[in-house]
């Protein structure tokens, strides 16, 4: 979501397990694949055309061949926090020889169903030095280190897990609610334990949902299965309940698998109001934003403060946008036709500014 000239890399370490799947969905990784999985291997015929299957583990990899023996697609099924055990494809065509090697010059990865990678390759340089020259050094993600300790930010306000996305706990008389359910079980679970340990004796009541997107909503199904009613926008509904919450989730069980119970979602269409005599916070829908539909914002007015997924991202050091971010744009019309006193902003991929930051970068 981030515009500009933002890198953002991806390493694949192919000593854990999704990162050997990644390898095998390759043409040549399945063919090694294949080979050091010999004892699981099985060849079938489908359409005319060679299938050889293997096993590693829970999980099975199965490839089609041409029939000129190349590899034109292979499918395994991964577990995604979010969706559950999920369909992954390449998909290749167009091989030609180099040097010895042939190569597909058109590549399509395909996940769930969706195309997220199309290549056209004009050239290909097997074992080629800048290839060989490369290191890589896997890097712990933030599963791998000690969880970070609550941030309070205003009074009743406080950031879960400061450093990444994450929830903001809103602390009211008798209950809290958490803006925003990111992550997967294991961040959920560190979410509610540290909630408890912070205030025993204040539940958590709801878990406002900013929009449906995997990095926002990936927690929620740890959320229903503790009881914990979903606060979406009302175009969340049927997707969530016939897919997200609906999906199997057979090679990693999270907890709802493991004990199914009903969801509770309730739903806004415009607006949303929580509130006693120490606390208000109210729930308003981003009319007509470009990133996601029925994209919600968090505004707490005695402390002056948005809490917003995706509308602006800051960014230190990078160069200026050559135009305003639209999403950015948007987010400052409907703070003002909404009328809303914002002194700082909270993001829940972490940090905050205050709005001036937001008006600057939205050509204001």
């Amino acid at each position: 979501p981030i515009p500009g000239d933002i890198i953002q890399n991806q390493t694949t370490d192919g000593r854990t397990e999704v990162g050997a799947l990644l390898v095998w969905l390759t043409p040549h990784g399945f063919l090694k694949g294949a080979a050091a999985n010999a004892a699981t291997a099985t060849v079938s015929r489908v359409g005319g055309k060679n299938v050889v299957s293997f096993t590693a583990g829970k999980y099975k990899v199965t490839g089609t061949l041409s029939d000129r023996n190349l590899v034109e697609r292979v499918e395994t099924y991964m577990d995604i926090a979010f969706s559950g055990d999920t369909l992954f494809e390449g998909i290749y065509s167009d091989y030609r020889n180099f040097g010895g090697v042939q190569y597909p010059m058109h590549i399509n990865m395909r996940q769930g169903g969706f195309s997220i990678l199309e290549l056209t390759l004009t050239d290909v340089q097997p074992n080629s030095p800048e290839a060989t020259a490369v290191r890589v050094t896997p890097q712990a993600g933030r599963e791998g280190g000690p969880p970070s300790e609550p941030e309070r930010i205003a009074n009743g306000v406080w950031f879960m897990s400061p450093g990444g996305e994450a929830s903001t706990l809103v602390e009211f008389n008798d209950y809290a609610v958490l803006v925003e359910g990111p992550g997967n079980d294991a961040l959920t679970e560190r979410t509610l334990a540290k909630a408890q340990e912070m205030f025993p004796n204040k539940p958590v009541r709801y878990v406002v949902n900013s929009h449906h997107h995997a990095d926002h909503a990936g927690g929620i199904r740890a959320f229903v299965a503790a009881g914990i009613p979903i606060v979406t926008h009302e175009s969340h509904r049927q997707y969530y309940e016939r897919e997200i919450l609906a999906n199997p989730h057979t090679l990693n069980p999270d907890r709802l698998a493991r004990a199914p119970r009903a969801a509770m979602i309730e739903t806004v269409s415009d607006k949303r109001v929580f509130t006693d005599s120490s606390m208000t916070l109210e729930v308003h829908l981003l009319r007509d934003s470009d990133h996601a539909e029925g994209l919600l914002i968090g505004y707490i007015p005695q402390e002056r403060i948005i809490i917003q997924a995706d509308a602006f991202h800051p960014r230190p050091g990078a160069k200026p946008l050559p135009a305003p971010s639209p999403v950015t744009i948007n987010l400052v019309e409907n703070i003002e036709r909404l009328k809303l006193n914002v002194e700082r902003v909270v993001h829940i991929h972490g940090g905050i500014s205050p709005y001036a930051d937001v008006l600057k970068a939205a050509g204001r």
